[in-house]
């Protein structure tokens, strides 16, 4: 992230205004020289401005501020104060802590819940809504199931470390399939085995 301020007039000008996303490189124009973005040309015949019809010239020189200008995360009204080149932000937005995420309850288990929102409230959202599967732990934790039940499936939401896990256990044949998932941002995986 640079502490360089976002000067949002610019980057008004940077926003397509089809799709009002912001543009990079391909920034293509129309006769009367309007700014649109490569993919909305391909899809439309005429420019929605002026409704004349698009060139197969590009404002290089918008292209060139575009890669050098600073974004705001797409999630900043979520609660992000990140800022990024157009690239990086492309590559931010996947592990973002302000996306919006499905529970991961919902997912895992195929209960109905049709929750959405950050990670950041996850942890209350899965304590509120789906307590019973919570199994909150200081640090190591061993888990004994003694007569499991065939043909009966085992989820559990552990707390621990500051983080989410989810585990999963399936009986097949005599033996369980066990997985173990860290519910979090991507950065801090690697650091649990």
């Amino acid at each position: 992230m640079s502490s360089r301020q976002l000067d949002w007039k610019l980057l008004k000008e940077l926003e397509c205004p089809v799709c009002k996303k912001y543009m990079a490189s391909a920034i293509k124009m129309c006769e009367n020289r309007h700014n649109i973005c490569g993919g909305c040309t391909e899809r439309l015949s005429d420019c929605p401005t002026c409704r004349g019809k698009f060139t197969d010239f590009r404002n290089v020189s918008l292209e060139k501020f575009a890669a050098t200008a600073l974004y705001p995360c797409k999630n900043q009204e979520a609660g992000c104060k990140e800022t990024f080149t157009v690239y990086g932000r492309i590559k931010h937005h996947s592990v973002c802590l302000y996306r919006s995420r499905k529970c991961p309850v919902s997912i895992m288990s195929g209960e109905d819940c049709s929750w959405t929102g950050i990670l950041l409230d996850l942890k209350a959202h899965i304590e509120g809504k789906h307590s019973w599967i919570v199994f909150p732990v200081p640090n190591h934790f061993s888990l004994e199931l003694q007569n499991p039940a065939r043909g009966f499936d085992y989820s559990l939401a552990v707390f621990t470390l500051g983080e989410l896990f989810y585990l999963d256990l399936k009986p097949d044949g005599d033996a369980f399939k066990f997985g173990v998932f860290h519910i979090g941002s991507e950065e801090g995986t690697e650091v649990f085995k």
